[in-house]
Parts: structure tokens; C-alpha cells; sequence
């Protein structure tokens, strides 16, 4: 927390910003809202956007965009700690 001009304390919310920016790139592509639970409204977008489904939470896109990307990651670890299991018992 920091202080400021009257000398009572105000949160720092920076470390929130990288959070709130991958938010607001998935509502502005999908929009949905939240990520766990659909929220009563959007972070990001305007009003006229209206009240957001109860169905489209960003969690299922975050999932189905990243997920890809790191199968092949995942797979190499595996295969590492497999050999590495054989390595330590032989």
C-alpha cells in the first residue's frame, strides 16, 4: 500500500495489470467474462455489450488456446523424467 496526498492509504494495484490485460483480450475476442464464473458484467467492454452469458467464462478459451501450444512441451518432460528414472535405477 502507498499513501497519498491526505496521507491515508491507497492499494497499489500494478501487479494486477498483466492479469487484467490478458482479460481484456479475451473478452474483446470472445466475449465472455471472468474466468471461473461469468460475472454481471464485462471488465472491458462497453455497457452496450450487454449482461454477459451465464455459459461464456474465458477460462474454457484461455485452456483452448494455450493448451496446444504446451502438449508437445508436456510430452518432452515425460519422456525426460522417464529416462531419468531409468538412468537412476540402472
Amino acid at each position: 500500500m502507498t499513501l497519498n496526498s491526505t496521507g491515508t492509504s491507497k492499494p497499489d494495484f500494478s501487479s494486477f495489470a498483466p492479469a487484467l490485460a490478458l482479460l481484456k483480450y479475451f473478452e474483446k475476442k470472445y466475449k465472455c467474462s471472468n474466468l471461473c464464473k461469468p460475472g454481471l458484467f464485462f471488465w472491458s467492454l462497453n455497457l452496450d455489450a450487454g449482461i454477459p452469458e451465464s455459459s461464456n467464462y474465458c477460462l474454457k478459451y484461455l485452456i483452448s488456446s494455450i493448451g496446444d501450444n504446451y502438449k508437445y512441451l508436456a510430452i518432452t518432460f515425460v519422456v525426460c523424467g522417464g529416462m531419468l528414472l531409468v538412468v537412476l535405477f540402472f
